[in-house]
């Protein structure tokens, strides 16, 4: 469990049911992994609000669309935004560009301390969220590459798309047990 948190894994990720890891562990009375859980502390977000939020009540999906084609020449795959969702003004909205396309995904946001995107990982904040996206896909079309901030400039991502060789470097060193 370590392992995986220090490479950058979720600490809230769910099962087809629902479950995180902790609860897992709670079941299957796991200690060491309930303590790992309970005590690990996420590291500060990397990305910046100020980047790719665009929070006015008026922003919705075709301003979004509008903005980022108006930012360059034709928008790129992986530049996104995000907005406060037209449906529901608690929740956000993410409109990232892919093959052509503009997707919007809603950005459930519960409680103070959950933010997810359909069957995603919970994340404390929506910085941590989008740094999640920016490292891989997950359900999305493609990974966050840059955002449009409100003056109109585009800003890459801070954070860099995972691939296998980053968990190399992470896990270089350290015995790992697979347990089946």
């Amino acid at each position: 469990v370590q392992i995986l948190l220090d490479c950058g894994a979720p600490l809230r990720p769910r099962t087809d049911q629902g479950k995180t890891p902790l609860e897992l562990a709670e079941e299957s009375k796991s200690d060491a992994s309930i303590n790992i859980l309970r005590q690990y502390k996420t590291p500060p977000a990397k990305s910046s609000r100020l980047d790719w939020l665009h929070d006015q009540s008026n922003f919705d999906r075709l301003s979004a669309k509008q903005l980022m084609e108006s930012s360059i020449d034709k928008p790129t795959n992986g530049m996104f935004i995000v907005r406060r969702s037209s449906a529901n003004l608690n929740n956000y909205a993410l409109t990232l560009f892919y093959d052509n396309d503009f997707f919007n995904f809603e950005i459930i946001h519960p409680n103070e301390t959950t933010f997810y995107i359909d069957d995603g990982p919970f994340f404390d904040s929506l910085e941590h969220l989008v740094d999640h996206y920016c490292r891989i896909p997950d359900g999305l079309p493609t990974t966050l590459m840059c955002s449009v901030n409100r003056s109109k400039e585009i800003v890459l991502s801070r954070i860099q798309p995972f691939i296998a060789s980053h968990m190399n470097n992470q896990t270089k060193g350290k015995s790992v047990m697979l347990n089946y």
